[in-house]
């Protein structure tokens, strides 16, 4: 069997209710020289038929044997698996647009990066407004300190796992361990470079209390049913900026606070002090990232 162009890898535990969108969105991919490896972290609540209800030959499942009680683990038995000359993760909770991998792939072929950020909106849940992620400085280029890309916004060579390794588990970082990964191939001194162009959707278990426990489907099933509307894009990026400008431009003491907390940023990155990983550090100690998520979730400690 010849091997595929993208290997998508979806690490799942116990949402089966969610994890149907986010493989159909796959599906539905104008590319389609893929492969899809979903690994479940030890699920008991029906993750394996949601899988195989699509009946797709280039659908594999695998079930861990026991909990690793985050995503480093499956996604690097994932990682494992994969026979793609690039790599796409999806988280279990977000959503591709149809040109994902096309806009993805022509990206990196036209740059030969080794990692490519596809354009991405977050959706926080209910007061807590909206994002764009996947953005880099035109003139500074990418700097894990300022920016923040979730693991679903990734396109890379496979070649970078042989350099930069799997992801590290929680337990071991400060840092969540996507961002770990991200601030290695930084490090590394590899090419990123962004597609500019919006193509996923990300809606976190991390911002919605009780996520888990509530079994919450509906935001996105209804993000689902929007992604073949040719205006949603544009009605999205028009919510992000009516959100920004009420949250970070009229009000005076949150301007100003940003102002300086940005140069600030910038002044400690010059000098090689990654701010995020200093907050994390003072804030949550290692591990308690996760920690506090897996509490937000409705999830038992791990």
């Amino acid at each position: 069997m010849n091997a595929p162009v993208v290997s998508v890898i979806i690490a799942t535990f116990n949402r089966s209710n969610i994890l149907y969108y986010s493989i159909a969105s796959v599906i539905d991919q104008s590319f389609n020289d893929w492969e899809m490896i979903v690994v479940g972290d030890c699920c008991t609540d029906g993750t394996e038929d949601v899988v195989g209800g699509f009946e797709d030959s280039r659908i594999r499942f695998i079930n861990l044997s026991s909990n690793f009680g985050e995503q480093s683990g499956p996604n690097n038995e994932g990682l494992k698996s994969a026979r793609g000359r690039y790599i796409a993760f999806l988280n279990h909770d977000d959503l591709w647009f149809c040109d994902h991998l096309e806009v993805g792939l022509d990206c990196m072929n036209k740059s030969n990066a080794d990692l490519v950020f596809a354009g991405g909106i977050v959706d926080h849940g209910a007061g807590k407004g909206l994002e764009v992620t996947g953005i880099i400085n035109r003139k500074t280029g990418y700097h894990p300190g300022a920016t923040f890309v979730p693991a679903s916004n990734w396109i890379f060579k496979r070649e970078l796992i042989d350099e930069i390794g799997f992801w590290k588990p929680a337990t071991a970082l400060y840092l969540i361990p996507s961002l770990d990964w991200q601030q290695r191939v930084f490090k590394k001194g590899k090419s990123i470079v962004t597609t500019d162009r919006i193509t996923v959707i990300a809606v976190p278990s991390s911002s919605r209390k009780n996520a888990y426990s509530d079994r919450s489907f509906l935001e996105n099933e209804n993000y689902f049913r929007q992604l073949n509307d040719p205006g949603v894009r544009a009605d999205l990026l028009n919510k992000v900026i009516f959100d920004w400008g009420q949250r970070y431009y009229y009000d005076q003491k949150i301007y100003i606070r940003r102002f300086f907390v940005r140069l600030l940023k910038k002044a400690l990155a010059k000098l090689g002090i990654d701010t995020t990983e200093l907050g994390f550090r003072l804030r949550f100690g290692k591990g308690g990232v996760i920690k506090r998520y897996r509490q937000r979730r409705g999830l038992q400690a791990n």
